[in-house]
């Protein structure tokens, strides 16, 4: 029997159907802690995003001084 349309976790690479009951379709990751285990690869720096940084947008370097 067809469970429907079905996807692949990027973390586990596990199958799941996207049809199951209480699951939103547009989730791509099979279970809360696959979920949880690429925003730690966000946190951690795992992932990362290719260009130059840019120098705008960089941190002040007084930022952690104290008055």
């Amino acid at each position: 029997m067809d469970a429907g349309p079905n996807r692949t976790c990027p973390i586990c690479k596990s199958r799941f159907s996207i049809e199951e009951p209480g699951r939103d379709r547009f989730d791509v990751f099979c279970s809360g802690r696959c979920k949880m285990a690429d925003l730690g690869h966000w946190f951690t720096d795992a992932y990362r995003i290719d260009g130059k940084p840019d120098p705008d947008s960089a941190p002040d370097s007084d930022f952690d001084q104290r008055a």
